[in-house]
């Protein structure tokens, strides 16, 4: 299992399709938004939108899984855990557009 910390406001990106955002953080849960391009075009679909509570995995489909593993209230921040094919990529946004920027 990976495991990578977000802060409210934050992305990662999974394999080629999925990007996963932090919305909010209260008590054990955090507030998550995943959605997938859709193949073929740059629509996206919503994949999962709500309260993810700590230690409750969450089936993506695709052999992956993600789950809070902690929470930090003060200053707010996650560690989400990602379980997913050795092959499926796994990058903060921020990390993955500095990469793009790199190979234009």
């Amino acid at each position: 299992m990976l495991v990578i910390s977000r802060e409210p406001n934050q992305s990662l990106l999974i394999g080629d399709d999925t990007q996963l955002q932090v919305l909010k953080i209260r008590g054990a849960s955090a507030n998550l938004r995943i959605t997938r391009t859709r193949a073929g075009g740059p629509m996206t679909e919503e994949v999962f939108s709500g309260w993810l509570e700590k230690d409750r995995p969450l089936n993506l489909g695709n052999k992956i899984v993600c789950a809070v593993v902690e929470v930090q209230v003060h200053p707010a921040k996650i560690r989400l855990g990602i379980e997913a094919p050795r092959e499926v990529s796994i990058h903060r946004k921020e990390v993955f557009d500095a990469i793009r920027r790199a190979q234009q």
